[in-house]
């Protein structure tokens, strides 16, 4: 399936972590790295991740610094 990372509407709900990859626009084993550390939501369905949209939107979120202006 191809899908087009720059918009998360066309995204299906539950992300395999080469597409959860790609909205963060960081390295798989960096996803990997997010799950070993439990920094990052993720279902295990039987040996398959998945990640939620909207958790990883969330992740996203949080790693926001704000600017000087928002304090």
């Amino acid at each position: 399936m191809k899908v087009d990372l720059h918009t998360i509407d066309g995204l299906p709900s539950l992300l395999t972590p080469q597409e959860t990859a790609g909205v963060l626009r960081i390295s798989l084993s960096g996803i990997y790295r997010l799950v070993d550390q439990r920094e990052l939501r993720f279902y295990k369905i039987r040996r398959s991740l998945r990640f939620d949209k909207k958790d990883v939107l969330e992740y996203l979120n949080y790693q926001c610094v704000k600017s000087v202006k928002e304090m």
